[in-house]
C-alpha cells in the first residue's frame, strides 16, 4: 500500500506523543501499530511474550507495506522494532528507537525493580485512572548509593497532573510486560547490539514530542 515507515508504540499506546515532523518525506506514509493486549487492541490470552508480538509487527508489515520500512520504536515499541530487525532485516530498511532497553538482561538496580514492581501490580489491580495515579505516587523507591527511600510523588515534577497522566498510560498497559523487564525476557533471541553494531540499516525519520 505504498507505506513506508511504521510506529510501533509503548507498552501503554503513548503514540500520542508523537508526530511526523513536516520536514520528513512527502511520500513517506505511516503505519501505526499498537501491541496487542494494550490500550484499544483485542485482548488475547495470558503469556503473550516478546516474540509473539514482534511477529504481529512482523506480519503486519509483510501484508501492509510494500517494502523495507523505517521503524520507530517508542519503549516496548523500541525492542519490538530490534526483535524484527534481528529476525527479519529484509523488512527493515532503518531503526530509530525512543526510550527503550538495548541490553536484554535482568535489571539489578533495586529502583527499576520496585517501580516495574509497582506498576506491574497497579496495572494487574486495576481501577480508575485517580486511584492508579495514587498508587503511583506512592511507590516507595530506594535512593542509589544510600540507604534511604523516596516516594514517587516527592520526586520533582511528579505533580497531581503527571501522575494522572502516567496512570493512564498504566491503566492501558499489559501487566504481563512489567515482569518481561523485571526477569530479563524482555525479547528473547536478540542481541540489540548486534542489531545496532552489525545490521547496516540507513534511513532518515524525524518525530518530536509536543510542546506543554
Amino acid at each position: 500500500m505504498g507505506r513506508r515507515s511504521c510506529y510501533c508504540t509503548d507498552s501503554a499506546g503513548a503514540g500520542r506523543y508523537f508526530s511526523r515532523d513536516s520536514r520528513a518525506e512527502p511520500a513517506l506514509a505511516h503505519l501505526r501499530a499498537r501491541p496487542a493486549r494494550h490500550g484499544k487492541s483485542s485482548h488475547v490470552a495470558r503469556g503473550y511474550r516478546g516474540p509473539q508480538y514482534a511477529e504481529d509487527i512482523a506480519c503486519l508489515l509483510r501484508e501492509r507495506v510494500s517494502g523495507p520500512a523505517v521503524l520507530f520504536g517508542h519503549s516496548l515499541g523500541g525492542m519490538l522494532a530490534m526483535w524484527v530487525a534481528s529476525h527479519h532485516p529484509e523488512l527493515v530498511r532503518a531503526l530509530i528507537l525512543g526510550d527503550n532497553i538495548i541490553v536484554v538482561r535482568r535489571l539489578h538496580n533495586p529502583m527499576y525493580t520496585a517501580l516495574f514492581s509497582g506498576l506491574r501490580d497497579l496495572a494487574r489491580k486495576g481501577g480508575s485512572v485517580e486511584q492508579i495515579a495514587d498508587g503511583i505516587g506512592k511507590i516507595v523507591l530506594p535512593v542509589p548509593n544510600t540507604d534511604e527511600s523516596v516516594m514517587i510523588h516527592e520526586l520533582p515534577g511528579n505533580d497531581e497532573a503527571y501522575l494522572l497522566s502516567w496512570a493512564r498510560c498504566v491503566q492501558q498497559a499489559d501487566a504481563d510486560t512489567y515482569d518481561m523487564t523485571l526477569d530479563g525476557s524482555s525479547l528473547e533471541g536478540w542481541d540489540g547490539e548486534t542489531v545496532l553494531t552489525r545490521n547496516r540499516l540507513s534511513g532518515r525519520c524525524f518525530c518530536r514530542a509536543p510542546r506543554n
